[in-house]
Parts: structure tokens; C-alpha cells; sequence
């Protein structure tokens, strides 16, 4: 097994899976953050507009 020459909090060299298990849990933190902020309205009303031509260009195709 590989182990990387980064250290943990403990001391400890850290694998693949650990560094990976690390960083998803930095990333799921970051994005619950992100998704306590406020949206614009312009912006909600200017994705809503780009679902709708999403949605109107896929019932073209079908």
C-alpha cells in the first residue's frame, strides 16, 4: 500500500483513501456553507430561465 509523506493531526503518515476521505469531507463542508448563502433574485430568475430552455430543448429532441 502507498503511503503519501503527508502527516495527519496525529503523527501519522496518511494513505491514498485517508487523504481522500479528508479531502471529501472538506469539500461536503465547503458546500454546505455555499448553500447557506443567499441567492440573488436576478440570478435565481436568470437559472430558472436556463432550466426552462434546458427543459424546452430536450422536449425538442424527443
Amino acid at each position: 500500500m502507498n503511503e503519501t509523506t503527508d502527516k495527519t493531526a496525529t503523527g501519522l503518515k496518511s494513505g491514498p483513501s485517508e487523504l481522500g476521505a479528508s479531502v471529501s469531507r472538506k469539500v461536503a463542508g465547503l458546500l454546505a456553507e455555499i448553500e447557506k448563502e443567499p441567492v440573488p433574485d436576478r440570478l435565481m430568475e436568470l437559472a430558472l430561465e436556463l432550466q426552462k430552455a434546458l427543459n424546452d430543448k430536450q422536449n425538442l429532441k424527443a
